[in-house]
């Protein structure tokens, strides 16, 4: 009982704070906390199924965070007559028609429970992403960028916690759920190398700042992100790496190369003559070589199971079996308490296909804004915006990143970015033709 209230006293301290910073226009502050926060949440919002009362620090925390810029919103709109841009009112009722398909899973879900607890989460989800995306698109360029600046050091920080954790784990702050593995605030390795490759998008692009402290921070974060990777020993990790080095390739080496070709040549020789030291990257691809070869690892084993038991739940009840009721649906079928094996799973076997269908336009809608930003622009910021946006959405296939509280916000970021910067670019051309 004093640990809750230690624990509400500082959201209520944390939420008198946002909500003034969120009277001011620009509401830096608010989104700065949530930034700071989310890389140290739970997945449960309340807890343990059925017990309503245990309550996570970090949910508390967004809430003293989210509702006060709620009625920030409402008290501009009101006193200034603030209205939402077009390119957002646009994507809103897609939104709640989505949550609509939803909502309607709690008339025929196996735990009603559940189901609400999951509509409450999506509810949270729509807040992380709408609050930032109406506060974030009203700023200007120069403090987009300080705001990506804090990402990066958010990042870097979670990095060289997670590197502490496997070598010098008697002076980590906090411990490694998985010893052996950097789990950075997370839970799991995977979770750890999904946050290190996001914040990555941001540090790659952003080495085409013309700010210093920008381009520093993002080269030590990429030194840094690559020990990570090494560490954690994941495909999710490997398959990071690739990409981060795809996007490198494509955006700053399609000029040189010959210099790229020579990059490529001495990591292969170098893997030849010292493989020792490339285990953190070799390790990963052993077990996608032993599948090759018949052999099924465990993890493989029960990453089947969700698949193929997923999809044959999904053909009998095209539906959707309850939004919030994959696990004990799932343990009914198999014995076992498996968790969403993707978001294009989840979504389908809990909330049926038209939410799905929904839910796929709401993201191409997003995309679509941020690729037309792009192809207008042709800023850093939006590369970064979209690369990063595609990055959850693939880790998001064999992972449940749906559920994590930090892909909504930074899907809301990537398109408040792209608004931002076309905003900006806009105004610029107007100035220079005038």
């Amino acid at each position: 009982m004093i640990a809750l209230v230690i624990k509400l006293g500082i959201g209520f301290i944390i939420a008198i704070l946002s909500f003034f910073s969120f009277l001011k226009t620009k509401a830096k502050l608010g989104i700065w906390l949530l930034i700071i926060i989310l890389p140290v949440y739970s997945t449960k919002f309340l807890g343990k199924a059925g017990d309503i009362f245990t309550i996570e620090f970090s949910d508390i925390l967004l809430a003293a965070i989210i509702l006060p810029l709620l009625l920030r919103e409402i008290v501009l709109s009101k006193k200034f007559g603030k209205t939402i841009p077009k390119e957002i009112s646009n994507i809103l009722p897609i939104f709640l028609i989505y949550f609509s398909f939803v909502f309607l899973t709690i008339f025929w879900t196996k735990d009603i429970f559940l189901t609400f607890r999951e509509l409450i989460i999506i509810t949270v989800y729509g807040f992380l992403f709408f609050i930032p995306l109406l506060t974030i698109s009203r700023w200007d360029r120069k403090d987009l960028q300080s705001t990506i600046l804090l990402i990066i050091l958010v990042g870097l920080i979670v990095t060289t916690l997670g590197i502490f954790q496997v070598i010098l784990p008697n002076l980590s702050i906090i411990q490694s759920t998985q010893p052996g593995f950097p789990t950075g605030t997370f839970t799991e390795t995977n979770w750890y190398a999904n946050l290190l490759i996001l914040t990555g998008c941001w540090s790659l692009f952003a080495l085409k700042s013309q700010r210093k402290s920008l381009k520093g921070l993002s080269a030590i974060n990429l030194l840094l992100l690559l020990i990570g990777i090494y560490l954690a020993k994941s495909i999710t990790g490997l398959i990071g790496f690739f990409y981060l080095f795809f996007l490198f390739f494509i955006y700053f080496l399609t000029k040189k190369p010959l210099f790229c070709i020579f990059l490529i040549f001495v990591f292969l020789i170098s893997m030849l003559i010292f493989p020792s030291y490339f285990t953190g990257f070799t390790e990963p691809l052993g077990e996608i070589s032993a599948l090759s070869q018949g052999e099924i690892s465990e993890n493989m084993k029960i990453r089947s199971v969700q698949l193929l038991t997923s999809f044959q739940l999904i053909q009998d009840n095209p539906f959707g079996q309850g939004a919030g009721t994959w696990e004990p649906v799932m343990k009914q079928v198999t014995g076992q308490e498996l968790g969403p094996f993707g978001w294009i799973n989840g979504i389908l076997l809990e909330q049926g296909i038209l939410a799905f269908l929904v839910w796929l336009i709401f993201i191409i809608s997003c995309l679509a804004m941020i690729i037309k930003s792009y192809i207008l622009t042709k800023r850093w910021e939006t590369k970064a915006a979209l690369f990063s946006l595609i990055w959850l959405l693939i880790t998001g296939l064999p992972h449940p990143m749906y559920y994590m509280n930090f892909f909504w916000f930074y899907m809301g970021f990537s398109v408040a970015t792209a608004l931002v910067v076309k905003r900006e670019f806009i105004k610029e051309k107007i100035n220079l033709n005038s």
